[in-house]
């Protein structure tokens, strides 16, 4: 299947319909992660080109699955939002992955354990069939949030106050606390160290 066998295709977006009410203005960390959460932590990816790095960004994924996946009641029910720019337009099967439409994105919606967003597989059969971060990522109980942008060499996490110093905590070096103010009026370029 396309995107590895540690998802699943859902039946429609439905259970992602709770999102798009809660963005802020698109190129803001509000235009990424949902309103609602007690707190939002920047965390950088790896130093150099993430895209390239399939295996430290793997390793980074898997990290802060294993973290967020403790600190939710749904592990086992995560869901996975793939941006549909990256080129798999030629990819058959992706026709059957129901569209996720965000404001200024597009995206295919998978599902399967939180620990599943370490497995994403690339589905371009033109390419190496590499690590493929989800770009939108959470739990069934929307406990926490995950975001990151195709533009970006972080991602941002929407969660409480104790998710948010456990990132820190483990991630010293990698993350920043995102102050509300900046939430929906920060851009996303001035929030990087």
């Amino acid at each position: 299947m396309s995107f590895g066998g540690s998802v699943r295709i859902p039946a429609d977006t439905s259970p992602a319909d709770w999102i798009a009410p809660r963005l802020g203005e698109f190129g803001t960390v509000g235009g990424l992660v949902p309103a609602g959460f007690d707190g939002y932590v920047l965390v950088e990816h790896i130093p150099g080109d993430y895209d390239q790095d399939w295996d430290a960004s793997r390793e980074l994924v898997d990290q802060i699955a294993a973290l967020l996946g403790s600190n939710t009641s749904t592990p086992e029910a995560g869901w996975f939002a793939v941006w549909e720019g990256y080129g798999f337009f030629d990819v058959s099967d992706l026709s059957q992955v129901p569209k996720l439409d965000l404001p200024n994105r597009r995206y295919f919606l998978l599902t399967g354990a939180v620990a599943a967003a370490a497995l994403l597989e690339r589905p371009d059969p033109s390419r190496s069939r590499g690590f493929q971060p989800p770009d939108l990522w959470w739990p069934e109980d929307r406990s926490w949030f995950v975001a990151t942008d195709t533009d970006l060499p972080w991602s941002y996490v929407g969660a409480d106050e104790g998710v948010c110093g456990e990132l820190a905590r483990c991630f010293p070096d990698r993350t920043m606390t995102v102050p509300w103010e900046a939430w929906n009026g920060g851009l996303l370029r001035d929030l990087r160290r």
